[in-house]
């Protein structure tokens, strides 16, 4: 079934969650197997976006993004846009209907540290958060890359995803205060070298697209 539809967060209503994702969710899961992605012009930008935008006119959206991202690529909005459809848009949503509930607690959280690896286009890829909460760093240096700030990571968000199975709350001495979430504040735990709270970060991006249906997670 549908994960974020009322009735499936209603079976577990009383069960805490963590849910969050990774900045650049889909450098991986498109890039990898399109390299022409990271590339883009900003004639080629609305025909790539515009199957992952149903119903809206991708040069509006586009227009709208770049005065709220002035430096941005094409290839980074691509990405961004696509970032927040298949991924964050959603997660967003279970955050906020979970807390809404008031039986249990949601936490939010992303994944900002971008990887040196493989040229460093990846950035914070699909999977790349896999070594930090599992603390194996030394065996994902392909993912990963040389140097001590995977390790730093992996050190604030292994306790939280260990405090969170033992306890039903991620909070910990090892990461920063991390306060639930619900759909006023919008509370989201940014884990990098320097973990920190932001309330509703990326919010450009919810504003200009979120009049769109997010897209459905199903298992």
């Amino acid at each position: 079934g549908d994960l974020i539809a009322p009735e499936s967060l209603a079976v577990s209503a009383d069960i805490p969650l963590i849910v969050g994702t990774n900045t650049d969710e889909m450098t991986l899961l498109l890039g990898a197997s399109n390299q022409k992605l990271f590339d883009l012009s900003w004639d080629q930008l609305p025909g790539e976006l515009a199957s992952h935008l149903p119903d809206l006119d991708p040069a509006a959206i586009i227009a709208q993004l770049r005065q709220a991202r002035p430096d941005a690529s094409a290839s980074d909005l691509f990405f961004a846009v696509t970032a927040e459809r298949f991924f964050r848009q959603a997660s967003t949503i279970q955050a906020a209907r979970k807390t809404a509930l008031g039986a249990a607690p949601a936490w939010h959280y992303e994944m900002t540290w971008k990887s040196p690896a493989m040229g460093g286009r990846m950035g914070a890829m699909h999977a790349l958060e896999i070594p930090f909460v599992f603390d194996n760093v030394e065996k994902s240096r392909a993912l990963l890359g040389e140097g001590e700030e995977p390790q730093a990571i992996a050190e604030q968000m292994s306790p939280a995803w260990l405090a969170f199975a033992h306890t039903g709350d991620p909070n910990n001495p090892g990461t920063p205060d991390w306060p639930t979430y619900d759909s006023g504040t919008r509370q989201t735990m940014v884990f990098d070298v320097k973990s920190r709270v932001e309330a509703d970060r990326q919010a450009d991006l919810r504003r200009i697209l979120h009049v769109i249906e997010p897209m459905r997670i199903r298992k």
